[in-house]
């Protein structure tokens, strides 16, 4: 069984990504049993883990929401019981760090790491996932385009029609 974690940046448009990342996960289930690590922190990490779930319908997976903080406990959001959740030791880790120490786990944990990340941007955790991810040789897929940023702020049906004579 091979495992996939997942990290992105904030994007516009979800339709886009949604369905890239609906495909690149597909192929790989449609191959063997996949484990995901999924944190649930930003808009990707929300698509990702909505975008497994759904596909666990059909195919065979393991799904884990990692949590990155004690405080994120308190307030835990309710999963379905397919889906189980874990926390490394974080406890001596500091606070600011406790994301990008997860991140890093994970990485560690995964054979293949998706990512939707603008790779200009390069102070945020989820490029600092990229590098440590490239650092250590897994597979990475980035489902991160630089025309993405033509269809900021359009609605789906504006994109519909875009693409439409294709």
């Amino acid at each position: 069984m091979k495992t996939i974690c997942f990290f992105g940046h904030h994007y516009d448009n979800d339709f886009i990504v949604k369905h890239r990342l609906l495909e690149t996960v597909k192929s790989y289930l449609e191959k063997e049993e996949i484990n995901f690590l999924i944190v649930t922190h930003g808009n990707f990490d929300n698509i990702a883990y909505e975008v497994c779930k759904n596909l666990k319908q059909n195919y065979k997976c393991k799904i884990t929401v990692v949590y990155t903080s004690f405080s994120f406990l308190k307030h835990k959001p309710t999963y379905p019981n397919f889906v189980n959740t874990l926390i490394y030791e974080i406890e001596n880790v500091y606070y600011k760090d406790r994301i990008n120490f997860s991140n890093k786990k994970m990485i560690d944990e995964s054979d293949i790491v998706i990512t939707y990340v603008n790779t200009k941007n390069d102070t945020s955790g989820a490029y600092k996932a990229f590098k440590y991810a490239l650092k250590n040789n897994k597979i990475l897929i980035n489902l991160y385009r630089r025309d993405d940023e033509i269809f900021s702020n359009l609605s789906l049906e504006e994109i519909k029609q875009r693409f439409s004579n294709y």
